[in-house]
């Protein structure tokens, strides 16, 4: 089976350069060989120049995709949304992420539970998880980025239908992996075409470039509140709530911040929570 993975990066630090190669000669030694997509930006010239030369002109069997911004921060799929042009001619995608070290046989062992599932069961999409997971009995539970390997259709559909909604504004989301995992969900529950597995071995190690990475907006908690701002807190906590999601609580967060619900206004406009709503109920009545 022919294999791709994607790996993006918008680069604003020197020591992510550094485990980015680290990150590249861990996919270069897979087991399994896959061809490897890269889109890229960066948040300087210097950077840029660094880039060239640490890493293109040392790995030159990657496929570059070079992101013209202008020095503009570009989110992981805005860069994503790139590479969904190139997919179509693979089995199986894979996203990988840039602050990763992944083991040798990390495709292999993944491209294995693929194949005896396919064979028993005739599983069209599939997914995998490295961590503990069930099938939901609601159609709102909600899960995090886990969606390692995938049919093409998967990803390419997504980006579709977000220009479609007119919604791509929220692929410069930070909370566009929720989105993405919430609309892999419901295909699920919707057709029971999409498999999570579980896959119990550690095939992989998380190196993050910055101390500020180990506290993202996904995983945000309340011993780690200080990294953002109350604006960026309230405001993600809102933008989470809209998916129902049982281990997140709003009202916690309100209440840590003394803000009445009445004030929510202040954090985020009712169009942009409206148009998010629409958006999330459209995947409902996606067709497979």
């Amino acid at each position: 089976m022919k294999i791709a993975l994607l790996l993006t990066s918008h680069i604003l630090h020197k020591k992510q350069i550094k485990i980015l190669g680290m990150c590249i000669k861990r996919l270069l030694l897979q087991t399994y060989k896959c061809d490897i997509l890269f889109s890229v930006s960066f948040e300087n010239d210097k950077f840029k120049n660094l880039f060239y030369q640490n890493i293109k002109n040392k790995f030159d069997t990657i496929h570059y995709y070079e992101k013209d911004n202008e020095y503009k921060r570009i989110s992981q799929f805005e860069h994503m949304n790139i590479l969904k042009d190139y997919v179509q001619y693979y089995d199986y995608i894979h996203i990988c992420e840039d602050d990763n070290l992944y083991k040798k046989n990390r495709i292999e062992t993944l491209l294995n539970h693929i194949i005896i599932k396919n064979k028993k069961d005739n599983i069209e999409y599939f997914a995998v998880a490295e961590q503990n997971y069930k099938q939901p009995k609601s159609k709102h539970y909600l899960i995090g980025m886990c969606a390692y390997l995938m049919k093409p259709i998967v990803f390419i559909s997504f980006f579709d239908i977000m220009y479609n909604k007119n919604t791509e504004q929220y692929l410069q989301s930070n909370y566009c992996s929720v989105l993405f995992c919430n609309y892999m969900q419901i295909i699920l529950w919707k057709t029971q075409k999409m498999y999570y597995m579980n896959v119990y071995n550690n095939l992989y190690n998380f190196i993050p470039f910055h101390e500020k990475n180990k506290y993202t907006l996904a995983y945000l908690e309340f011993k780690n509140l200080h990294y953002f701002s109350k604006k960026i807190c309230i405001t993600h906590f809102i933008e989470i709530d809209l998916f129902e999601c049982p281990n997140i609580m709003l009202n916690d967060i309100l209440k840590h911040y003394k803000i009445k619900k009445n004030k929510l206004h202040q954090y985020i406009t009712m169009e942009k929570y409206a148009k998010l709503k629409n958006l999330i109920i459209s995947f409902y009545f996606i067709k497979f």
